[in-house]
């Protein structure tokens, strides 16, 4: 599945009229913006959601080359670092990191490597036991498990849980770091629809984030 996804949100985009989606996010006081290439816009919404959202290249080569991005501040110590994804996404990265460190390629790695997937290979994982209902679904990682394991047990997992079942869900990570939550999304179009369920996946995961602060505290 994952193979398929990648090669949907994959690849060169047709000409794109942005007319609509700035029409939509203009109807609701949000400032849209093209970036200087035009191939991509930015979106900084009202002082009541504290979040700015882009839409454009990917820096990110496991989501395709074009994305979505939300990020937010949460208010939690800058201590606190994660990452959560699809499981199969995971996966697939682990392999990837495993076969550049047998083939010799560790500084082309580091190097070249985002920080959350290198933390995939040091940093503490979520067991089956504390995903719950969400193990089949998802892989956490991160340097204070009982904040995520607070985190997902709650509404941002639920939401989360109903995403990644539902068909042709696009690619996904969500980072939390020094203070801050991203969401990034594969999405080769800006698709409306796409677009207006992840601002909300994003709004209840932050909403949380800001909630817990700094609890559970680190160990």
């Amino acid at each position: 599945m994952l193979k398929s996804l990648r090669r949907w949100f994959k690849g060169k985009p047709i000409a794109i009229d942005f007319q609509p989606m700035q029409a939509w996010c203009e109807s609701r006081g949000w400032a849209f913006k093209l970036n200087h290439e035009a191939n991509g816009f930015s979106v900084a919404p009202t002082t009541e959601h504290h979040w700015r959202m882009e839409w454009g290249p990917s820096h990110r080569r496991y989501l395709g080359d074009f994305e979505l991005r939300l990020r937010g501040e949460t208010g939690m110590g800058s201590h606190i670092f994660g990452v959560v994804m699809p499981r199969e996404q995971l996966e697939s990265l682990d392999r990837e990191l495993f076969s550049q460190y047998v083939d010799g390629v560790e500084t082309q790695a580091n190097d070249h490597t985002p920080e959350e997937v290198r933390w995939l290979a040091v940093a503490p994982r979520l067991d089956a036991k504390a995903l719950g209902p969400l193990k089949g679904l998802l892989a956490a990682v991160g340097n204070v498990t009982p904040w995520l394991q607070t985190w997902l047990a709650g509404p941002a997992g639920q939401q989360l849980g109903a995403w990644l079942q539902a068909p042709a869900a696009p690619p996904l990570v969500l980072i939390a770091q020094q203070g801050k939550l991203t969401l990034r999304m594969g999405m080769h179009q800006p698709d409306l629809s796409y677009i207006t369920d992840a601002i909300h996946l994003f709004e209840v995961a932050l909403a949380e984030a800001r909630k817990l602060g700094d609890q559970p505290p680190a160990p």
